[in-house]
């Protein structure tokens, strides 16, 4: 463990399922009305009825300075504009392209204004490997960031490795287990993540990460730029907001459980010198259905060639 004994809380559901499935259908941002416990500044584990829902670990020793040195790198990852309609609170839909024909795709609706607003400011960003998507890539691919080729990356990935061990050695355990089925080549070395993710400026909607492995948990940061208002993390079936400040880390049940930000008010600088950088640290666990880099590499060739 890091620093004294934490805290340790244990809930129970606020809300039906079908409620909370309503909020997600609805897309609803989350604010006070959805919150019933608040955490923060104190290292935490709270647990649900199946086990742990999310752990905050505050003050990591050398947390902060790593995400400080990390700070350039980790925008120029967070550049694309997000397309995670659930997230998004966006509906997908068939846009029309610009020959006037409709996409072959279901896409976020570019006409919603939570999409125009997450195009003029947010950001996210892959660092690592992806496993097959039917309407991006039929297969297995590395980022233009391998985290294994970046070491101060690599260093995080394993300092937010033994915070996950210590605080949460079931859930390590299963995940750990679950990446050894995955070729070495498409996993962050040492560690039980394939996957991070870098956003910026993206407060979500209620939503679940579907390419997640369920029987883990996802590792989550924070660093805030600017004036920047602070973003809360809302598990809303059971009324409890978390907020993660820089230094910190947060181990929660995203694979699984619903969960959204408390909004991010527009303000002068946002998106540009103000905002909330996020990484996420997970495993994609579809990566052990692919094959070694020359087998990928071939199925990209066939692919291209279409």
């Amino acid at each position: 463990m890091f620093g004294k004994a934490p805290v340790v809380i244990h809930v129970e559901p606020k809300l039906a399922k079908r409620e909370v499935a309503q909020l997600t259908k609805d897309k609803v941002q989350m604010d006070a009305r959805h919150i019933d416990t608040w955490v923060e500044g104190e290292t935490t584990l709270i647990y649900q009825p199946e086990g742990l829902l999310a752990a905050l670990i505050c003050d990591v020793p050398g947390h902060l300075d790593i995400q400080n040195a990390l700070y350039d790198l980790y925008r120029g990852v967070a550049k694309n504009v997000p397309t995670r309609s659930a997230a998004m609170g966006v509906r997908n839909i068939h846009n029309i392209k610009r020959d006037g024909t409709l996409d072959d795709f279901l896409r976020p609706d570019r006409t919603d204004p939570r999409y125009i607003c997450a195009k003029k400011y947010a950001r996210d960003g892959v660092m690592g490997a992806l496993d097959p998507t039917r309407n991006k890539a039929e297969y297995c691919r590395i980022t233009q960031y391998h985290v294994n080729d970046i070491p101060l990356a690599l260093a995080h990935a394993e300092l937010l490795r033994d915070v996950y061990a210590a605080y949460a050695p079931e859930d390590y355990a299963r995940q750990f287990a679950a990446i050894q089925l995955v070729h070495p080549h498409w996993t962050i070395r040492g560690g039980p993540f394939s996957t991070a993710t870098v956003n910026w400026c993206f407060p979500t909607f209620p939503h679940v990460e579907s390419g997640d492995f369920k029987g883990g948990l996802g590792i989550i940061t924070s660093l805030y730029v600017g004036e920047c208002p602070e973003s809360w993390l809302v598990f809303p079936l059971y009324g409890v907001a978390i907020l993660v400040k820089a230094g910190s880390v947060l181990i929660g049940d995203v694979g699984n459980v619903v969960h959204a930000n408390t909004e991010i008010p527009e303000h002068d600088g946002y998106g540009s010198t103000s905002g909330r950088l996020c990484t996420i640290h997970y495993l994609r666990p579809n990566l052990s259905k692919c094959g070694t880099p020359e087998q990928e590499a071939a199925k990209r060739g066939a692919r291209h060639k279409k």
